[in-house]
């Protein structure tokens, strides 16, 4: 029973200074409601808990909380100071729903993901062009099924009348107007090697009532004789991207 009891003795003495190691490896720092850094315990509100040196990673795993202790964010830095974002960050709204994803590349944004908060359902997929800068053209292919051409498709009588055909055909909506509803809306579409156009989609959305008009809009272009994009020589599939900027100024 002796010999029992000191082998427990040391297990749990183990275990406890194993606790106490990896406890030392996580930093705590709070936050007031406008998210600055505070020592004052009166104006604790928001609060980071900082693991350093993640065994899977060799990154530093920062977790920011809401102050009823559900997670706000997560992600990974390669440095804190300076910060050097690199690696998944995942956003959560206060009900502990995923409203985004970024991925970062040695603290440049390389890829946002956008999420419907109620059915979880992702609305938008961006690859950023201030990361792709940093990719050869072989890269691009590999990880993101970018082909860099060496000629765009065109619509039909060129740019001009492009912006004409846009001009003509787009309208504000009115309930948009009253409500003061403004944004960007991204639409794409394939332009195949015959010069046809195929697959209208969204690419970025702004407000379903946006939206709507610029599908609309987008279902109205010709479904036949686009210029079709060249590469090596030869005509190929290619997307067709443009905005469609809803302004009251």
């Amino acid at each position: 029973m002796k010999l029992l009891f000191q082998f427990s003795l040391i297990f749990c003495l183990a275990h406890c200074f194993y606790f106490n190691v990896n406890a030392q490896n996580a930093d705590t720092i709070w936050y007031d409601k406008k998210w600055k850094e505070t020592s004052d315990t009166e104006s604790r509100h928001f609060y980071r808990v900082i693991k350093t040196n993640t065994p899977s990673t060799a990154k530093y795993e920062v977790t920011d909380y809401y102050p009823k202790g559900n997670v706000q964010m997560r992600g990974y830095f390669s440095s804190l100071k300076p910060e050097v974002r690199d690696g998944e960050f995942k956003y959560y709204n206060d009900s502990g729903a995923l409203t985004q994803k970024m991925i970062w590349v040695n603290n440049i944004v390389a890829e946002t993901y956008n999420y419907d908060a109620i059915t979880g359902k992702q609305l938008q997929h961006v690859i950023h062009r201030e990361y792709l800068a940093t990719l050869t053209k072989k890269e691009k292919f590999e990880k993101h099924g970018i082909q860099e051409i060496d000629k765009n498709p065109e619509f039909p009588g060129g740019d001009t009348e492009f912006t004409k055909f846009l001009t003509e055909n787009i309208n504000y909506p009115e309930q948009a107007k009253q409500n003061n509803i403004q944004g960007l809306v991204l639409v794409s579409a394939t332009i195949d090697e015959k010069g046809n156009l195929k697959d209208v989609r969204l690419s970025k959305s702004a407000h379903p009532l946006l939206d709507e008009e610029a599908i609309r809009v987008a279902k109205l272009l010709p479904k036949k004789k686009w210029i079709p994009a060249m590469n090596d020589g030869k005509n190929i599939s290619a997307d067709f991207s443009f905005p469609f900027r809803f302004s009251l100024k």
